[in-house]
């Protein structure tokens, strides 16, 4: 069981530098500067809901800030951002729930290209529309290919 949980402020400070947000982003998100500047008190200012709104700002999950999220306690922030966001891609985007069987190409990649990933839902969708736009071009040579073969039997 957990014990006390608390808001972490510097947990949305280094997400936002990861995610390369400005204090002028987070402020047009409509958040109020208390949540990111609060030290001391062990909850964050308003209501839960403005906690929620955050973590899905953040794209990270709202126990995370609240250092409730132990998969992704040993990580460095954009690595958070980075597994954290193709999570919820895979979760709620449209293509996410198409792309789900390559996960592991996902996986790979953050591993293979590590702070240079995706940290964003849009991002990552972005990237999968690459990755499936190389997957059909592939299919479309495959099968060009394979009709220059046939006719070429057929010369014969």
């Amino acid at each position: 069981m957990l014990g006390p949980l608390s808001f972490l402020p510097s947990r949305v400070e280094s997400l936002m530098q990861a995610k390369r947000f400005s204090i002028d982003d987070y402020l047009a998100a409509g958040f109020d500067r208390n949540w990111i500047q609060r030290r001391k008190e062990l909850s964050p200012p308003g209501r839960p809901e403005g906690a929620i709104r955050l973590a899905l700002w953040l794209e990270v999950p709202v126990e995370y800030l609240f250092g409730a999220a132990p998969e992704y306690d040993s990580m460095p922030a954009w690595e958070v951002a980075a597994r954290a966001s193709v999570d919820i891609f895979f979760k709620r985007h449209l293509e996410g729930v198409e792309g789900r069987r390559y996960r592991d190409h996902f996986e790979r990649h953050i591993e293979a290209h590590r702070e240079r990933s995706p940290k964003t839902v849009a991002a990552w969708a972005g990237w999968f529309d690459g990755f499936q736009r190389g997957r059909e071009q592939e299919r479309s040579d495959a099968v060009a290919l394979e009709r220059a073969v046939r006719r070429r039997r057929r010369k014969r």
